[in-house]
């Protein structure tokens, strides 16, 4: 009630990160619609392209294109022992299969263990936090996003950057995002196979990852820094 209070009396305007959180206030907490501004985060997305450039150190046995890589902090609602499940199956058809993960978190030791009891040490790599995440995202075949919920998840616009295609569960707002199976591919919250399905086909089928590629990098100036500043300057003068 005091939060409903707040967003409808004290707040003369309230600015959300997209329309799905948008349509969330006006739903759960009343929120007057017309109060309420959409404001996209912006990217510098030349500094993005230039920073992936930069040289990767991969794990032992992992080779540039031919991995998964997963981006994030390492805590429950990334989902990441779902992803790690989906990807046993993978492996036990392809021992080829390799993901990295990137990220720090308080799940990390749990993760090292499903990891050894799924018997995936050779295929699955814990990397760490990285400053520069971005040679990591470059170099893989795929991004995976295998998350319950986001608010506006920026690895999603950083990975279309860096021109690599994602694969991401259907969380609530992702379709501002990813157009499915035009500039990434979408699949089910608990749809284990679908998932495993979309990693393979982005695996063994480059034509598809070069079309998804294509089709995000031309999406990406909509979430540029230098092409949106003044449009976002606009819309503060006039609160």
């Amino acid at each position: 009630i005091l939060i409903r209070f707040f967003y409808n009396h004290a707040a003369a305007k309230i600015i959300t990160v997209s329309q799905s959180i948008k349509e969330e206030l006006v739903k759960n907490f009343r929120v007057q619609e017309e109060k309420i501004l959409v404001i996209r985060p912006l990217f510098q997305t030349e500094k993005i392209e230039k920073m992936a450039k930069k040289k990767v150190t991969l794990p032992l046995g992992v080779r540039k294109g031919r991995y998964l890589v997963a981006v994030g902090r390492l805590s429950k609602e990334k989902r990441f022992p779902y992803l790690l499940k989906v990807f046993q199956d993978l492996v036990k058809q392809d021992k080829k299969m390799k993901l990295v993960i990137v990220g720090e978190g308080n799940e990390k030791e749990n993760l090292k263990k499903q990891i050894r009891a799924l018997g995936l040490k050779n295929n699955v790599f814990l990397v760490g936090g990285k400053s520069n995440p971005y040679p990591f995202m470059k170099n893989a075949f795929a991004l995976a996003l295998t998350s319950r919920t986001e608010g506006f998840p920026r690895v999603i616009v950083e990975s279309m950057v860096c021109g690599t295609p994602v694969v991401t569960t259907n969380f609530k707002g992702v379709e501002e995002m990813v157009k499915n199976g035009q500039n990434g591919l979408i699949v089910s919250m608990n749809k284990k196979q679908e998932l495993k399905e979309a990693i393979a086909k982005l695996f063994y089928r480059p034509s598809l990852r070069e079309k998804l590629s294509l089709e995000a990098k031309k999406e990406v100036f909509q979430w540029d820094f230098s092409v949106n500043l003044k449009k976002h300057e606009e819309i503060f003068s006039k609160l």
